[in-house]
């Protein structure tokens, strides 16, 4: 387990052309501080109280909405890769994949280094060679940008 680590850091050291942590900010920079936390205690009450409404009056629209409530964050994480790697070979859809994986790119900035790793990695598995996340969280070719 910990040569596998070893050698996905030295990959995505090589190949991602990591920067320091500080100057990865994001479009929203500090911005975002305030407001993940409060959609993610947003979100926490929620599932809460259809836990309460589920528990106590056994209401079938609670269970299906708690359902949907947590599949579709894991919907949204899941279908990072696939747009990443569509959009690559597309080649003209990527400002849509900037817009919509915004959130995907903050956690990259803020997260530990393993979940930088695994991130990148599931971002670049199936898109053409070249295809990368640059330094402003930017999904581009960084073949064309020597050009």
């Amino acid at each position: 387990m910990f040569q596998w680590v070893n050698c996905i850091r030295r990959f995505s050291r090589d190949q991602f052309n990591d920067i320091p942590q500080e100057t990865r900010r994001g479009v929203l920079g500090d911005q975002m501080t305030l407001i993940f936390p409060a959609l993610a205690v947003a979100f926490a009450a929620f599932c809460v109280w259809l836990g309460v409404r589920i528990i106590n009056r056994r209401e079938r629209w609670a269970k299906w909405t708690l359902a949907v409530t947590i599949l579709l964050p894991v919907l949204y994480v899941a279908s990072f890769g696939p747009a990443c790697w569509i959009s690559s070979h597309v080649n003209a859809v990527a400002p849509i994949v900037n817009v919509a994986y915004l959130p995907m790119m903050w956690i990259y900035d803020f997260a530990p280094e393993p979940i930088q790793v695994s991130i990148m990695w599931y971002s670049r598995i199936g898109a053409h060679d070249g295809w990368s996340w640059t330094a402003g969280n930017t999904w581009r070719n960084v073949y064309k940008l020597s050009e």
